[in-house]
């Protein structure tokens, strides 16, 4: 009684804090899930940018060194390296939730001396349970790019 004096009358009841409450039960496991999903789609982003910087890394290692230079995507062991007749030079960790899948492209490129794409183009999915990305591998002067899939 005194309080609702105090406030003038404008006390809130019980049942109305219940409700708020109810309300936020719900809404909030909906926030975090979206959090999750956001935080997925910015760990395969990062992914993504330094597979480009592997991948460019390898094709300027075969100009340079005038050799072949073989990048293998390993699922098994959550790694892509970067190997220079035939030893691993540089090694780049996979998170566990995303993958390779094959496509028109085997889960390797070979870069030659002159940093073409030794082989055939095609392409490879880089997928996370919720999203994916494309590498497009194509002919003639070893260009490659990275898109979204829609």
């Amino acid at each position: 009684m005194v309080a609702t004096e105090r406030l003038g009358g404008q006390g809130v009841t019980m049942i109305e804090m219940l409700i708020v409450i109810t309300i936020m039960v719900m809404v909030l496991p909906i926030a975090f899930h979206q959090f999750g999903v956001v935080q997925e789609r910015q760990k395969l982003d990062a992914f993504v940018g330094l597979l480009e910087d592997t991948l460019n890394f390898a094709q300027m290692t075969a100009i340079a060194e005038e050799r072949y230079v073989n990048v293998q995507f390993n699922n098994a062991n959550h790694l892509v390296y970067v190997l220079l007749g035939g030893q691993p030079i540089k090694q780049l960790p996979i998170e566990k939730d995303i993958r390779f899948e094959k496509g028109t492209h085997a889960l390797s490129v070979s870069f030659t001396p002159h940093g073409t794409v030794q082989g055939q183009a095609g392409t490879l999915f880089i997928q996370s349970p919720h999203y994916a990305y494309k590498l497009v591998i194509l002919l003639g002067q070893g260009r490659f790019y990275v898109e979204p899939v829609t």
